[in-house]
């Protein structure tokens, strides 16, 4: 018995698994993938990404909004947001929407949380799957 179709076998799998791990890093709708992950999200969903982005919104400055920023910060860093929303449950939050996307479908989430005082509590980033 041959171990040649086996060999091949486990090269391409190798070669399949390295290029999902390499591509982790890949730019695409001004999103960059933050891990395999990502890209079996995307690719299980048959890279159907309906995301709706902030007209100024860009990821890479999305990534520099760091916990204690002001909204003042996060506002000339990124522009408006699509939506703002005012929870009151657990203590004042105001949370800033830089995507959306419909219920029924995949897209990108990215929100920044403020609190009563307009300061940055947490950066969301979240990829949603329907």
């Amino acid at each position: 018995m041959s171990l040649k179709p086996l060999y091949a076998l486990l090269a391409g799998l190798v070669v399949a698994t390295g290029l999902t791990f390499c591509s982790a890093r890949v730019f695409r709708n001004r999103i960059y993938y933050n891990s395999a992950r990502d890209v079996l999200f995307n690719v299980t969903a048959f890279f159907e990404d309906r995301t709706k982005y902030a007209p100024s919104y860009s990821e890479v400055k999305f990534r520099n909004i760091q916990k204690g920023m002001s909204e003042e910060n996060v506002r000339s860093l990124l522009g408006e947001p699509l939506s703002k929303d005012t929870h009151q449950n657990d203590g004042y939050r105001e949370i800033w929407r830089y995507t959306d996307g419909p219920p029924d479908s995949n897209y990108w989430s990215r929100a920044v949380v403020f609190d009563e005082k307009g300061i940055v509590q947490n950066v969301e980033r979240e990829y949603f799957v329907d």
